[in-house]
């Protein structure tokens, strides 16, 4: 027998073998294909998924940076706030005592009318 002669033969048995084989696992088959749909829904899915989060990234970046930028400002203005009431001697305390007696103070000048 020649090269292609036996080829054909093996191809033809390696076709027996798998139709044998189908009609027997028929069940496993179906089930095999119905997994491999599945994962291409559910990758065509991801993927899809992916390409609105790509497309929407740069947004995410701008406002990371606008985000980054205003709390190095806010940061700031803490820091200057700080220092400032750290040169100062302000306490709520001392604040509300001075309402208090400026309260009655008012209160007696305006009794003195």
């Amino acid at each position: 027998m020649q090269e292609p002669e036996l080829l054909a033969e093996e191809q033809a048995h390696v076709e027996r073998s798998i139709q044998a084989n189908a009609v027997s696992h028929y069940r496993a088959f179906i089930a095999s294909a119905d997994c491999v749909q599945s994962v291409q829904q559910q990758l065509a899915a991801a993927c899809g998924r992916l390409d609105a989060l790509l497309d929407d990234l740069p947004q995410l970046v701008a406002a990371c940076e606008r985000f980054s930028r205003d709390a190095a400002s806010v940061m700031d203005a803490h820091g200057q706030n700080k220092q400032l009431l750290g040169k100062h001697s302000w306490s709520p305390d001392h604040t509300v005592r001075s309402c208090c007696m400026f309260g009655s103070a008012c209160i007696r000048v305006a009794y003195n009318m």
